[in-house]
Parts: C-alpha cells; sequence; structure tokens
C-alpha cells in the first residue's frame, strides 16, 4: 500500500512540476504544524510516540517565522522604550545615565 502511495505521489509530482517528496515528508509537515498549535502531549499522541522525548526532538523547531516574530517584537518593545523615556524632562535622571560623566580621564 505505501508503495502505491509513493508511486502516486511521484507522479502527482512529476505532472505538477513539484519537487518529490515522501508520504513521510508529509507526516513531518502535519506534526510541525500541530507541534506549532497544540500543547506538546496532544501532538505526541496524535503522532502515536510512546515517549514525549521523540516528538520534542523531530518536531520543536524554530521556524523562519518565529525569528520573524521575535524580532517584531523586540522592535516593538524598544520603540515603546525611547518613546517613553523621551517624555521625560533633561533633567530626570534618565537623561544623565545617557550623558558622558565628567571630569573621567581615558
Amino acid at each position: 500500500m505505501i508503495n502505491n502511495l509513493t508511486r502516486s505521489i511521484e507522479v502527482f509530482c512529476r505532472r505538477a512540476n513539484v519537487e518529490y517528496f515522501t508520504p513521510h515528508d508529509l507526516r513531518r509537515s502535519c506534526v510541525t504544524n500541530r507541534a506549532r498549535r497544540l500543547p506538546i502531549q496532544t501532538v505526541q499522541f496524535l503522532a502515536g510516540h510512546s515517549n514525549i522525548a521523540t516528538t520534542r526532538k523531530y518536531y520543536l523547531s524554530v521556524q523562519n517565522s518565529d525569528m520573524e516574530t521575535a524580532r517584531d517584537i523586540q522592535s516593538e518593545a524598544m520603540t515603546s522604550l525611547t518613546n517613553y523615556c523621551q517624555k521625560w524632562p533633561k533633567s530626570s535622571v534618565f537623561a544623565s545615565l545617557s550623558e558622558k560623566p565628567k571630569n573621567v580621564t581615558p
């Protein structure tokens, strides 16, 4: 049965002019997508793994979209902090922290 499925996918990929993938590639994609949205114990059960370490090892990874989201969050936080600090008067302690110390020799 798997051989028939593999052959069918091979024919489909060739006709559609897309890169060949295996049934296991489909499984990996499905489990990876679930791991991004569901609790890891649920993913473990659905994948049929007896040990949760297997699920973690193969399906929990940092995706490019995760890094983009992290950069966006960091950028928003820095912008908010900068805007907040700019509201303080120059005589505030925040302003003095950014000034160069006086009477300091290199």
